[in-house]
């Protein structure tokens, strides 16, 4: 089967028959999925955002424009395996977004290795990866006061535990959902994602785009016991509604404030 021709990204098995079917299915192990399975969660993401025209701006889009996602939580693991693997991984499925299109990811932490920082590199023809050392709406305000900033179509939080630290990722959140971000998330497992959720519903007020679901591109770590990306959703902040800083997460402002 041609990239192109495929309707949706399944699950591993179908990645593996469609994109390497040099490779046996029972082969393959945890540290082979461990590598690929952010990249293709983000595949999954666009795939499934864009089919149902869910991406703000997305049909307006000029060929030549790049759909932009914002990575959240870029560290150098992640900085090592995003060069290494996530070029092979995306280029494959970026046929299921549109044919010529390209994607501009950027990847965004506090963590992010000093010397990558503000540095951008070309995995494939169409696919580009940018590092910023610091916070969303720290490179947001940067970009902004230089006048080149221009809002992500998504953003993509893998297992961030946000609802642990609230005071760090409250600016962030009201700044995408001020913007109209889509944004994603993933977590561990099923009380993790609950404990997203329950933190969400009690300050905010969204759209949901993707129900809470199991990722089919989830990965185990054993070692750790507990998986990686097992669970995904997706959402966004409530047209015409603006969000202010509140101690206890973004918190929605009432008409006469």
């Amino acid at each position: 089967m041609e990239a192109g021709q495929m309707k949706s990204l399944v699950d591993w098995d179908a990645y593996i028959r469609d994109f390497h079917p040099d490779l046996d299915l029972q082969s393959v192990d945890n540290v082979w999925k461990w590598n690929r399975t952010k990249p293709l969660t983000l595949a999954f993401f666009i795939q499934q955002l864009q089919a149902k025209k869910l991406v703000k701006d997305f049909e307006d889009l000029e060929p030549s424009s790049p759909f932009r996602v914002v990575i959240l939580g870029g560290n150098p693991e992640e900085e090592e395996n995003a060069l290494e693997f996530w070029g092979d991984a995306l280029e494959k499925v970026l046929n299921l977004v549109e044919k010529d299109r390209r994607l501009d990811i950027v990847m965004i932490g506090p963590q992010v290795s000093p010397e990558r920082h503000n540095t951008s590199v070309d995995l494939t023809p169409r696919l580009r990866i940018t590092f910023y050392k610091g916070r969303f709406h720290d490179y947001r305000e940067d970009l902004v006061d230089d006048k080149k900033y221009e809002d992500p179509h998504m953003f993509l939080a893998y297992h961030s535990g946000f609802h642990f630290y609230i005071e760090s990722w409250t600016s962030t959140l009201v700044a995408l959902f001020n913007d109209g971000v889509v944004g994603c998330f993933t977590s561990h497992d099923l009380q993790d994602e609950n404990k997203q959720w329950q933190w969400l519903t009690g300050c905010c007020d969204f759209e949901t785009l993707l129900e809470p679901s199991t990722n089919p591109f989830r990965c185990d770590r054993k070692e750790r016991k507990r998986a990686y990306n097992d669970r995904l959703f997706a959402i966004r902040g409530l047209p015409d509604s603006l969000y202010v800083f509140a101690s206890s997460g973004p918190r929605r402002l009432e008409k006469g404030e």
